[in-house]
């Protein structure tokens, strides 16, 4: 649905995705994992959310090799969210908390064109 998905549709999409009332709003996650997004289409409250999900593993997604959440989070996040939120869970005790947050930064990294992580 979403590989052929027109701007309009994609900023419809991305208005239910914002609207924490929306009943099917974690259900759009890999929906809008699938969209072209920049940094800007998402806002701060959403991020925090969908840095709450992850911990939610998605087997059921045979599309995905990683948590649609950590696509979503690497395409749309930068620097200072990545030093506030999401190194400090690279120490979770979470198996998939930490891999997860792994991910998000290394989709960051390819987003922002530079290294943030070291090895």
């Amino acid at each position: 649905m979403t590989d052929h998905c027109s701007y309009i549709s994609k900023d419809m999409l991305l208005k239910r995705f914002e609207d924490p009332a929306y009943s099917f709003r974690e259900r759009l996650i890999e929906l809008v994992a699938r969209l072209p997004l920049q940094k800007e289409d998402l806002s701060i409250d959403v991020i925090d959310w969908l840095i709450t999900k992850l911990d939610c593993r998605y087997d059921h997604c045979g599309r995905f090799y990683t948590s649609p959440v950590a696509r979503i989070l690497g395409r749309v996040i930068d620097e200072s969210i990545i030093t506030e939120k999401l190194a400090p869970l690279l120490g979770s005790k979470n198996e998939i908390v930490r891999s997860n947050a792994y991910i998000t930064i290394l989709e960051a990294e390819r987003t922002l064109g530079k290294r943030l992580i070291k090895k």
